[in-house]
């Protein structure tokens, strides 16, 4: 249960993983207190999610990674709540953004444990991919590359 909400290694996705997921999470909280605007929020969180995944894409958690990750989410907050006070027709995109929502959740539970060979899931220290086995040797790991 750690590994889905925690970080197994220093890659970009282990490091953004648990943001993205309280942002995920703080969009259902608000779509469930404001129940008579659920599909125009959803647009709107969901957009936003996908701009914040964007946005930490490009920065790591370490060495002043954190201002990156606060920008983004204000960045994205600032975008959703300009998405749902716009007088854009949002209705139309709820069922899409549904769909982005389940397949956020599928990327989540599926690329934490059994990560592609990408290197947004790539350790830079290690150079390994998801969970670091107990019995490697981190420091010769590191030493070979």
């Amino acid at each position: 249960m750690g590994v889905l909400f925690g970080s197994v290694n220093n890659s970009v996705w282990e490091q953004n993983k648990t943001t993205l997921l309280a942002y995920f999470l703080w969009g259902i909280i608000e779509i469930l207190l404001l129940q008579h605007t659920m599909k125009r929020l959803t647009v709107a969180k969901t957009a936003s999610l996908y701009c914040t995944g964007l946005l930490l894409t490009g920065g790591s958690m370490l060495n002043g990674g954190w201002i990156v990750c606060i920008v983004s989410l204000i960045v994205s907050a600032g975008f959703s709540t300009v998405l749902f006070t716009s007088s854009l027709n949002l209705k139309g995109l709820f069922a899409p953004c549904l769909f982005l929502l389940l397949l956020f959740l599928a990327f989540y539970f599926c690329f934490t444990p059994f990560p592609p060979h990408l290197r947004l899931f790539e350790d830079p220290q290690t150079h390994f991919y998801g969970i670091i086995p107990p019995y490697i040797d981190k420091g010769a790991a590191i030493l070979s590359n």
